[in-house]
């Protein structure tokens, strides 16, 4: 998101955790509208690992929430 922002494409990462998810409704599945997902930057670490909080909805009801940690992916197999 950042780099989109700044006009940029971000590398690829993984998602490396989920935390303090909570989902709202017993399957997406059944959802008949399109998902809208919206994130909030909270930590932005060391090497690119961000920690976002997410939420989702469809038509003005949330479905899910939650934390996810984004690792980058390795440069020629080795971490940073």
């Amino acid at each position: 998101m950042c780099a989109r922002a700044a006009g940029q494409t971000a590398p690829a990462g993984y998602l490396a955790a989920l935390r303090d998810v909570r989902w709202l409704v017993p399957d997406l599945a059944a959802v008949n509208a399109p998902l809208e997902v919206a994130a909030q930057l909270l930590l932005l670490g060391d090497a690119g690992h961000c920690i976002y909080t997410i939420q989702i909805g469809a038509a003005g009801q949330t479905l899910a929430e939650g934390r996810i940690t984004i690792a980058p992916q390795p440069q020629n197999g080795v971490y940073t």
